[in-house]
C-alpha cells in the first residue's frame, strides 16, 4: 500500500525498499551519496519516516572542486509521516544524512524506496 501510495506521488515505479530501524538517539547514518550501480540513473528516491523526529542533512559535494560554484547546505526535521524525495543530480551533487540525536528521541523506522536494474 506504501508503495502504490508513493508511486501515484511521486511518478516513479519502485521495486525495492531498504527498512532501517534506528533504535535510539545514537543509532544514525552518516555522510553519503546514495549512488550504488545498481539504481537506475535519474530516478527518484522516496524515503518515509516513521517514529521519532530526527534531523536530514544535505550538504555540497563540490564536485567539480574549488572552480564549482558551491552549493548550499540544509538542515531539517523528518518527523513521523514525512515523505522526503531525492530525484535528478541530488545523489550526484550531494551528501546526506541523519546524525545521533541530542536527547532520547524513541525509535525511529526509515523506508527508503528505490528503482533498481534486475541483474541476471
Amino acid at each position: 500500500m506504501i508503495r502504490d501510495l508513493l508511486e501515484s506521488v511521486t511518478g516513479e515505479g519502485y521495486n525495492l525498499c531498504l527498512l532501517n530501524l534506528y533504535e535510539d538517539r545514537g543509532r544514525n547514518i552518516g555522510k553519503h551519496a546514495d549512488d550504488e550501480r545498481d539504481l537506475v540513473p535519474g530516478s527518484r528516491i522516496a524515503s518515509v519516516s516513521l517514529g521519532a523526529e530526527r534531523r536530514f542533512y544535505l550538504e555540497g559535494k563540490n564536485p567539480g572542486g574549488s572552480a564549482a560554484v558551491p552549493l548550499p547546505d540544509a538542515e531539517f526535521a523528518v518527523t513521523h509521516g514525512c515523505l522526503l524525495t531525492m530525484g535528478g543530480l541530488t545523489q550526484r551533487l550531494l551528501k546526506h544524512w541523519v546524525p545521533p540525536g541530542k536527547v532520547e528521541e524513541g525509535p525511529r523506522v526509515n523506508l527508503t524506496f528505490r528503482r533498481v536494474v534486475a541483474r541476471t
